[in-house]
């Protein structure tokens, strides 16, 4: 079994040295397209591909601003790309700890074909989480104990039914020609077939797991070029997280 990363970057440099230092060691490829980085993205990549074998990169061929691309062409353009039999869905600001790869190794005899991950969104510091203003902190990241805990609630099947945060992604699918992205706008969703947003409903296909993604692009306001900076001054509820960071954001250039 092979497990293939796949990765699009746009200017992405203060994140990029932490997330490869984070998907290196457990991935056996990693695969990113640029679109176009100006602040040294794409540079930095190359250099360290001619370090590693198993890191491939390239450039897409036209250049975008942020948010503004085909997101769909070029994800399932990485989909194509990878040849492992497993394909992880690792943006560059996104992050994995060692509960979420020990779990890997379900997926020798894995029938479903989607998994989707809660998605732990940092806002502002590592102590702290987005929430959503509806039923928040009610639902959280993790079902066993000994595992990060957000909010103080343990409501059993409940935490499934009230409060958004955090929403599930996915973040690993089987190499099947049947799965792909569908145009959506910049957040673009993966399906089965045709499905949409249907596919997540079919347990044959998709799997939904407690362990959260690690997203720390709010992190650091105002100092990542131009993605999303508009959300910095939003006032959002706010969740302590009590679990565990990745040690890989020393990496980070911030």
């Amino acid at each position: 079994m092979r497990i293939s990363v796949v990765t699009p970057v746009l200017n992405e440099i203060r994140f990029i040295k932490g997330w490869y230092e984070n998907v290196k060691w457990w991935s056996d490829e990693v695969v990113v397209v640029d679109m176009g980085s100006k602040d040294g993205t794409y540079e930095w990549l190359s250099n360290k591909s001619r370090e590693d074998s198993k890191l491939f990169v390239y450039q897409w061929p036209e250049t975008y601003e942020p948010y503004l691309w085909p997101e769909h062409e070029i994800r399932n353009d990485l989909l194509k790309s990878a040849s492992g039999n497993w394909i992880a869905m690792i943006d560059a600001d996104d992050m994995v700890d060692n509960l979420f790869v020990d779990n890997l190794n379900c997926l020798s005899d894995a029938k479903w074909l989607i998994g989707r991950f809660p998605y732990l969104q940092f806002w502002g510091n590592y102590k702290h989480l987005r929430a959503r203003d509806f039923w928040p902190p009610v639902r959280h990241s993790m079902a066993r104990s000994s595992l990060p805990i957000i909010g103080k609630h343990r409501l059993g099947i409940l935490r499934n039914w009230f409060g958004w945060y955090p929403n599930k992604v996915p973040k690993i699918c089987k190499r099947d020609d049947r799965i792909s992205y569908m145009p959506t706008g910049n957040h673009c969703i993966l399906q089965y077939k045709n499905y949409g947003r249907f596919s997540y409903y079919l347990t044959s296909v998709t799997k939904d797991f407690d362990l959260g993604v690690h997203h720390f692009h709010f992190v650091h306001f105002g100092k990542t070029a131009g993605n999303r900076n508009h959300e910095q001054n939003k006032k959002v509820k706010l969740v302590e997280y009590k679990g565990i960071i990745p040690d890989e954001v020393k990496y980070y250039q911030v």
